[in-house]
């Protein structure tokens, strides 16, 4: 098997076992997400450092932004699952 498919067919269970919790408990959505988002930009920054190693000011502005951008998209979540 793949190194891509491993990660597709892990990509959809860890979103299938997401979207159950989303139905069970928000708080429990809430964490998951975290760790999720947490793992996501783990991912994110190793292709990123492989990609520009040799290109600080990228790889930092990069990073920057993609945390940003993971942390505006958790606060979205957050304001929508805490007022339906």
């Amino acid at each position: 098997m793949s190194n891509l498919t491993k990660r597709v067919l892990t990509s959809f269970l860890l979103l299938f076992i997401l979207s159950i919790s989303l139905f069970v408990n928000k708080y429990l959505f809430l964490i998951l997400l975290a760790v999720g988002s947490l793992i996501s930009f783990n991912e994110f920054n190793n292709l990123i450092k492989k990609t520009f190693k040799k290109k600080e000011n990228i790889l930092k502005s990069t990073q920057i932004l993609s945390v940003l951008f993971l942390f505006y998209l958790y606060i979205l979540v957050i304001k929508f699952t805490t007022n339906h």
